[in-house]
């Protein structure tokens, strides 16, 4: 689109959606608000035999950020919409970290991700959890992408976006499954876009490649001791 503008690729991490957050402000966060870059990150140039730190818990080591975004319309031509990315302790669904992201949606329109170059030929599945909500309201999509790396680095329309993060049976931890069809060096990206004026922040974790079907996630509804017309408690399930 004629109005993104490519910020450089800097360090960081993302996660799943929690809709109408217009701030930020975690302690939490490994980068400060506007963020775009992270003196502490490792990258590794040479894509690696196998998918490095891919539950946030080394801080950056790896990993790289990339963002497609349009002006801010405050200022038309002169910056791109805010956008955050960072290591959380807030909430994870493998180990005690994960990967937080803020878009500003004033455009309706913005990607953040993380990637890495990886050896893909011995891999057939690339398994993601998110963050996911009970709300129809789709804000953020979950993105995603295995392949070569672009020559012009990757665009909105390149990400699997088929994965809804909204509309499920109860909020919490799901593992998103893609196939990996590219049999030769790439890059793994993960990271979200947004499609609602708003802002927004997101959560994933676990990052995993396999060439076997992979171990999930999925948050699932459990009944309480408490008497009718009470909530329900909501827990995670590990599935085969």
């Amino acid at each position: 689109m004629e109005r993104r503008a490519l910020l450089a690729l800097g360090g960081s991490a993302l996660a799943t959606t929690l809709a109408g957050c217009s701030s930020l402000g975690d302690a939490d966060s490994t980068t400060p608000r506007g963020s775009t870059t992270n003196p502490e990150q490792t990258t590794t140039e040479t894509p690696s035999a196998s998918l490095q730190n891919g539950s946030f818990e080394s801080d950056w080591q790896g990993w790289t950020v990339g963002r497609r975004l349009p002006d801010d319309p405050n200022e038309p031509g002169t910056q791109p919409v805010a956008s955050e990315a960072g290591v959380s302790t807030r909430d994870a669904s493998d180990g005690e970290t994960s990967l937080r992201v803020f878009i500003d949606g004033s455009q309706d329109d913005g990607t953040v991700w993380v990637q890495q170059p990886v050896d893909l030929s011995q891999y057939d599945y690339l398994a993601v959890d998110y963050q996911v909500s009970t709300s129809f309201n789709e804000i953020l999509q979950a993105a995603v992408y295995t392949g070569p790396e672009p020559e012009n680095g990757l665009e909105e329309q390149q990400f699997d976006r088929s994965n809804s993060l909204a509309g499920h049976d109860a909020a919490g931890w799901k593992t998103f499954v893609y196939d990996v069809t590219h049999d030769a060096e790439g890059i793994v990206a993960v990271g979200f876009n947004i499609v609602w004026e708003t802002g927004a922040v997101g959560f994933l974790d676990n990052v995993r490649l396999t060439n076997a079907t992979p171990t999930t996630v999925r948050p699932t509804t459990t009944p309480t001791t408490k008497p009718p017309g009470n909530l329900s408690e909501t827990s995670t399930e590990r599935t085969p």
